[in-house]
C-alpha cells in the first residue's frame, strides 16, 4: 500500500521505518513489563527468565485472537 501511495523507493523506506517502529515498540513493552516484575517481586531473577514467558504469552494471545485477549483482560 505504501509503495502505491509514495512510489517504489519512498514507499519501501516508509515500510521499513514502520516495521522498525513496531519492532522497537514491542521490545520496549517487553522491557517495561520485565522491569516492573523485577522491581516489585523477583529482584534477583535474570532478565531473560522474565522476558521469555511474557513474550510467549503475548505471542500465544495474538495467535489465538481477540477472544483470548478479552478473557485475559477480565482476569
Amino acid at each position: 500500500m505504501c509503495e502505491s501511495c509514495f512510489g517504489k523507493v519512498l514507499g519501501s523506506l516508509v515500510c521499513i521505518l514502520y516495521i522498525l517502529f513496531v519492532f522497537e515498540e514491542g521490545v520496549m513493552t517487553l522491557i517495561n513489563a520485565e522491569q516492573f516484575i523485577t522491581e516489585t517481586t523477583l529482584e534477583e531473577t535474570p532478565r531473560i527468565i522474565t522476558i521469555i514467558p511474557i513474550a510467549f504469552l503475548c505471542t500465544w494471545a495474538v495467535k489465538e485472537g481477540i477472544r483470548v485477549i478479552g478473557r485475559w483482560s477480565k482476569f
